[in-house]
């Protein structure tokens, strides 16, 4: 069952955060992935777009807690309604596509996913392990599991989309979803998820492999 902020809870394995939307346009050259999140912290690639501090909703992982708005940091999204099958944001794969939720709550149990054919506002593209020495390791921090994720969602956009990142077309963003601290601590959780998005119109048929590289000279 959806809990909305009006009726807190103690989520056991409270999870990950919402993060923004990048304009790969406007990405720094270097945008590689941290070797680990605690060290590099702040040299992933950063948008001018998150000066003014993204929008940072938290997830809880026993209960699939997320929290999506209509407009997050620049990513037009629409009421995505009742339509699609209930997902945890846990069980959330490549491949898979969501819809926003259909009302102005900031925390639910699951998304819609949809066939990818269909309207939808984001598309899960890759989920990346955060490295740690090891299992004890305490959690590096917001800005640093921010940035790691900045960094390794860049990487990975061009095996699935077909493109660099920072010559995707214009109107394709990424965002993802990092864990907090508790989860770190408590759920062990350690994985960044990617998601393809949008502005303007939502998304209709799959972004796989929809771009081509261009030759390099």
């Amino acid at each position: 069952m959806g809990r909305s902020l009006l009726a807190p809870i103690v989520a056991a394995h409270p999870g990950s955060r919402l993060g923004p939307c990048w304009d790969g346009k406007r990405l720094r050259n270097n945008y590689r992935c941290p070797p680990h999140p605690g060290v590099v912290r702040l040299q992933a690639a950063r948008s001018p777009r998150a000066e003014g501090g993204p929008l940072v909703l938290k997830f809880a992982r026993a209960l699939a807690v997320a929290g999506l708005l209509g407009v997050l940091a620049g990513c037009t999204w629409f009421s995505g309604g009742e339509d699609g099958r209930s997902v945890s944001v846990f069980d959330l794969e490549p491949g898979d596509c969501v819809l926003s939720p259909s009302d102005a709550r900031t925390e639910l149990t699951e998304l819609r996913a949809v066939d990818c054919a269909e309207e939808h506002h984001m598309e899960v593209y890759a989920r990346v392990d955060m490295p740690a020495p090891d299992d004890d390791a305490p959690y590096p921090g917001d800005a640093a599991a921010k940035a790691f994720a900045d960094g390794a969602c860049a990487e990975q956009f061009a095996g699935y989309v077909g493109v660099d990142y920072r010559d995707a077309p214009a109107h394709l963003f990424f965002t993802y979803l990092v864990p907090s601290a508790r989860s770190w601590s408590e759920g062990e959780d350690r994985t960044v998820t990617c998601f393809v998005t949008t502005t303007g119109a939502p998304l209709t048929g799959s972004v796989a492999g929809t771009t081509t590289q261009p030759a390099k000279e």
